[in-house]
């Protein structure tokens, strides 16, 4: 979805349609009416006492802004009046692909009890996306909507458990349903399909049980899992098999013996053990001293000189001394 300054004259719905025609005429592609309709799940046109209304009111609006275009019964994008938006600092791309936006997933319309609103989906991608701290009426002008709407829009994620009291996301594997996959049409890459680390992580304990918003370093059960994918895909392109990967994971669950030590290793520790790790294997295959596929014999090593670590770090200092720790991760540790 697009970024809009103050300036802007779009409201909400326009907005939300000019974002999606900017997208397809960025790719070359026309739109209709119709797949404005159904993307976003707007009233179709219409008259009511001889006004427009819906989609044919919002489209109307947009070719008076001379923000769009018909040809051959396809809406084209037009670029927009100097100021209206946000603009990315690379001068090299198209006008289309240099509007600042940010992701806004595809909401799940069939088969699903409980729906959010566009407004409710934008406002949630929007701080899921900025990941800090935004004020109603920051979040009303990006949206192009009144403080009262986002207010309400924030009360019903709460209440859905998509935002925490201090309007932080906490999206759980319970919420996915509320959207649609993603249809990947990509060729299979190496490790794509072996099985995820996070699946097997997620059976180790009762993760249901551990309280994300109050304990969690990742910050969500979602950032968690997402650490955990990175750290498969580095471990994959380490020339890793599947079978290394997994015994490597429950074998660091067993000697941490916590979810709260768990969450933190992984958000804060894992990669500086890997990148020790991996630095000090390249050195040694340049001096000839190593040539085995993989480091996993020094990982390990490594890792375990970390966990050490952190158990005396919060021995000695407690819990709350980990937020600022910095540990040395030279390439002598754990040697």
């Amino acid at each position: 979805m697009l970024q809009p300054t103050k300036s802007c004259q779009l409201s909400f719905n326009e907005l939300l349609a000019y974002s999606l025609i900017v997208y397809r005429s960025g790719q070359g592609k026309g739109t209709t009416q119709r797949r404005i309709t159904q993307e976003f799940g707007l009233a179709k046109g219409g008259r009511r006492h001889g006004k427009l209304r819906g989609i044919a009111k919002t489209i109307m609006q947009l070719h008076a802004c001379g923000l769009v275009e018909k040809q051959d019964r396809l809406l084209h994008a037009k670029q927009p009046p100097q100021g209206w938006f946000h603009y990315k600092k690379n001068t090299n791309l198209p006008w289309q692909k240099r509007l600042s936006n940010f992701p806004m997933y595809r909401m799940q319309r069939d088969g699903v009890d409980e729906r959010l609103t566009n407004l409710e989906n934008a406002v949630l991608c929007l701080l899921h996306s900025w990941q800090k701290r935004i004020t109603a009426q920051g979040l009303a002008t990006q949206l192009r909507c009144g403080r009262r709407s986002i207010y309400r829009a924030v009360n019903s994620l709460q209440q859905m458990g998509l935002l925490d009291s201090f309007w932080g996301t906490t999206i759980s594997r319970r919420h996915l349903p509320l959207w649609e996959d993603k249809k990947d049409t990509r060729q299979p890459s190496k490790g794509e399909s072996e099985p995820l680390v996070c699946d097997h992580v997620m059976e180790l304990c009762d993760w249901s049980r551990y309280d994300w918003s109050r304990f969690s370093y990742c910050g969500s059960e979602d950032r968690f899992i997402h650490f955990l994918n990175l750290s498969q895909t580095k471990m994959t392109h380490g020339n890793y098999n599947a079978k290394q990967i997994v015994d490597y994971w429950n074998w660091l669950f067993e000697k941490l013996q916590s979810p709260t030590r768990f969450d933190y290793f992984v958000h804060r520790l894992w990669w500086k053990v890997w990148k020790a790790a991996e630095q000090e294997t390249s050195l040694h295959r340049k001096q000839g001293t190593f040539s085995g596929p993989n480091s996993l014999g020094l990982l390990r090593l490594k890792t375990n000189a970390a966990i050490k670590a952190l158990a005396e770090k919060i021995k000695a200092d407690g819990w709350d001394s980990l937020s600022y720790w910095e540990p040395d991760f030279s390439l002598a540790l754990g040697a």
